[in-house]
């Protein structure tokens, strides 16, 4: 075992050796602790300290596998507005699981709902496009509160539409 006594002078750099020294200081505890790991995992690897090429390692199946078909997808999503209802249509190109593209069309007729589904329009897509469709979650895009829910909406549908 290596150590270096509490007493020893910073600018000694000699280590000493000895299998019979205890480990009186905390970093001796540290210096033990990290010994019987690599021990423990010299052990796990065929002793030593090899890997183990017979035993295949693959990735948890839910972190590999595809949750949605790729494609095109269109789908209406509605929100309600102070106006009243409005809807908006959102279409996305998925390539495994992300999204490669989107558009998004505002088809509302009143005013103040126009003018919030541009200010949406002109933010969203980069929060969208090349990310996984499951971690989407657009509330508030540009000011416009009330858009996102609309356009959720529609990506819900899509969802539902590409799940394999």
């Amino acid at each position: 075992m290596y150590y270096r006594t509490a007493n020893e002078a910073t600018t000694n750099t000699e280590t000493t050796t000895s299998e019979e020294a205890p480990a009186t200081s905390g970093i001796g505890n540290m210096i033990d602790a990290a010994e019987n790991a690599a021990d423990a995992m010299e052990q796990g690897m065929g002793g030593d300290g090899a890997l183990l090429d017979q035993a295949e390692i693959a990735a948890p199946a839910n972190d590999s596998e595809l949750v949605y078909a790729n494609g095109s997808y269109t789908k209406t999503g509605l929100y309600t507005s102070p106006a009243g209802q409005e809807e908006v249509t959102v279409s996305i190109t998925l390539a495994d699981d992300v999204i490669a593209s989107a558009t998004f069309t505002g088809n509302a007729t009143n005013p103040g709902s126009v003018k919030n589904q541009e200010k949406f329009a002109a933010g969203y897509s980069e929060l969208v496009v090349g990310k996984k469709i499951d971690d989407v979650a657009l509330t508030v895009v540009n000011g416009s509160s009330l858009t996102g829910i609309g356009f959720m909406d529609a990506l819900d549908a899509i969802k539902d539409d590409a799940k394999l």
